[in-house]
């Protein structure tokens, strides 16, 4: 049944735990960033962080309390991606926020194993030898120590990642990261990453197609510059699709046939999502065919050949 079907009060769990995964996330990073920043602000400021560490605790008490059922020496990415899959059996894959949860998936599989210090200093310009490294002591048909690992790292003047022998969180978020390239739905016969690039957002935050880029040029950087570089550009062009489509409604009237497309996608969208999703009536279908095929504009700008 949940192939086919994605019940109303399921999605609304579904898009509040997608919400709440989030927010999880964004403690995260901040204290993080705040943990390395500490060491060269000012007094001030850093009556300004306790501040706001002490609304980053209270805000991590109410998730925890909306989630304990999850283990609680858990890490908080871990948390956050424990949620975030409970969130993707609970919606349909047609529904736009499939696509997001995993974009969230790969981004809390990146920070989690920078967290782990199995993907340290990517952008190094010695990051290619560290994985060679690495690679050259995971040929050995024997168990490599860390002290033989640290020695090898030495030789070269490296201190490298870290490596784990009961999970491998790189591969982890490598494989996130391929899984919505390559993978498609039952019923949609596009990849999650056709999906992304035909999602045109209102802003940078809910931009999902500038945010899935940046995650893999950061998960990538100099292991792979060809990837990092293309995913760069297509980060840029995600910006300015978005800039450019502002520009391109701000300029014409109400009654253009764009304008009365997507004003009711937008009414449909917003009236049915509740009760049914994630079919919606025919003329909404409609509508976005015949947005995505009559609009010569629309077409050019969810043209990305340029940059490949």
């Amino acid at each position: 049944m949940q192939s086919n079907l994605s019940l109303p009060l399921l999605r609304l769990l579904s898009i509040a735990k997608l919400r709440l995964a989030q927010v999880n996330t964004t403690i995260g990073v901040v204290k993080n960033m705040m943990k390395t920043g500490s060491a060269t602000t000012n007094d001030e400021k850093k009556k300004m962080a306790r501040v706001v560490q002490t609304f980053l605790d209270a805000v991590t008490k109410q998730i925890d309390s909306a989630s304990n059922t999850y283990k609680k020496n858990i890490n908080r990415y871990e948390k956050s991606i424990s949620m975030l899959f409970s969130a993707l059996n609970l919606i349909h894959q047609n529904c736009d926020e499939h696509v997001e949860i995993l974009v969230e998936i790969a981004r809390n599989r990146r920070l989690l194993a920078v967290n782990k210090k199995h993907l340290r200093g990517q952008w190094r310009q010695d990051a290619l030898v560290v994985d060679q490294v690495n690679m050259n002591l995971n040929q050995g048909t024997d168990a490599v120590s860390d002290a033989e690992r640290k020695d090898a790292l030495e030789q070269y003047g490296l201190q490298g990642e870290v490596q784990d022998r009961l999970v491998d969180y790189k591969q982890e978020m490598i494989k996130s990261f391929i899984d919505m390239i390559e993978s498609k739905g039952e019923d949609d016969p596009r990849t999650c990453f056709d999906r992304l690039v035909k999602q045109i957002a209102n802003c940078s935050t809910d931009n999902l197609l500038s945010s899935f880029a940046v995650e893999f040029a950061e998960a990538r950087a100099n292991l792979n510059k060809e990837q990092a570089f293309f995913y760069l550009a297509l980060f840029q062009y995600s910006i300015s699709r978005k800039q450019l489509l502002n520009l391109y409604l701000h300029s014409m009237k109400e009654q253009h046939p764009d304008t009365r497309r997507r004003r009711a996608i937008t009414k449909i969208k917003q009236t049915f999502a509740e009760y049914t999703t994630p079919f919606f009536p025919k003329q909404y279908v409609d509508n976005v065919r015949e947005l995505e095929t009559d609009s010569k504009p629309l077409q050019i700008l969810s043209d990305y050949s340029t940059i490949e």
